[in-house]
């Protein structure tokens, strides 16, 4: 197979990788469709294969800043490193692999452009988009497959993009989805109408959060990889911007539609 450019876009940045490898060419095509664009790439990652090679001991990523623009990441199943233009990454031949390896490029690369990604669902609602925040198990996918009738950007990962000119939040799908599979591709962004952070209940109820706490709780959230102070601080900006430009919220929610009107009734 000659070698081919795969160009995804996820959060405003398309990001290319080199593969020659018939199989993953095949599996990423699928499994990035309605991602994969014809645009140039502000990244270009040459991406080879190994089923011998053992990365790392850990099962948990390792992310080091060598330079100010040049990260090394690596687990027991890939080893890559990049700067903001170019770079190398070797992994195991999986589609998972490769899912979980760009998770870690993306979530470093959009701070370069004041987003984020967050673990989180979200819906729009009359052109707003509504997050809905949490660890595993707190109700993100719930609260999305209960929203008949809207728009469901993602039930698991969002991009969360700041406007600093006007002063506002957007939020866009990802291909990084989690029980529901995959949902529908759109290229919008939306504006944030506010930061729900879930807490499963027998009955639906909103509690105003101080930016204070709605702060702590969006940090545990962010997808952050690596104890490297630069990138913690360069998210506590954002977080803070985040907080500072749209409201939080500690939402009760039961199971079913009724939290909706809740929300809506809100606004």
């Amino acid at each position: 197979m000659k070698q081919k450019l795969f160009i995804i876009a996820i959060g405003t940045i398309p990001i290319g990788f080199i593969v020659k490898n018939q199989k993953m060419g095949m599996l990423i095509q699928k499994r990035y469709q309605g991602y994969i664009k014809s645009i140039s790439p502000v990244l270009q990652l040459t991406c080879s294969f190994s089923i011998s090679n053992k990365f790392s001991v850990s099962e948990e990523v390792g992310l080091t800043q060598y330079q100010k623009n040049t990260w090394h990441a690596q687990r027991k199943d890939f080893s890559g490193i990049w700067n903001l233009s170019y770079g190398d990454v070797c992994m195991r031949p999986s589609i998972y692999t490769f899912d979980a390896f760009i998770r870690v490029v993306y979530s470093v690369y959009m701070l370069n452009t004041t987003g984020i990604l967050l673990h989180s669902s979200c819906v729009v609602i009359d052109g707003k988009a509504y997050l809905f925040i949490g660890p595993s198990g707190s109700g993100k996918t719930t609260a999305a497959r209960n929203a008949n009738g809207c728009l469901i950007l993602n039930d698991e990962i969002c991009a969360v993009v700041l406007n600093s000119i006007k002063k506002s939040v957007y939020v866009r799908g990802t291909p990084f989805w989690g029980e529901m599979g995959t949902g529908p591709v759109t290229d919008n962004s939306y504006p944030l109408q506010g930061l729900y952070f879930l807490r499963k209940n027998s009955f639906s109820r909103l509690k105003n959060l101080s930016n204070n706490v709605t702060l702590q709780k969006i940090l545990r959230c962010v997808c952050m990889y690596g104890d490297n102070t630069i990138i913690q601080q360069d998210i506590l900006d954002i977080c803070i911007k985040i907080v500072k430009y749209t409201h939080g919220f500690l939402l009760d929610f039961e199971n079913n539609s009724n939290f909706l009107k809740t929300i809506c009734q809100n606004d």
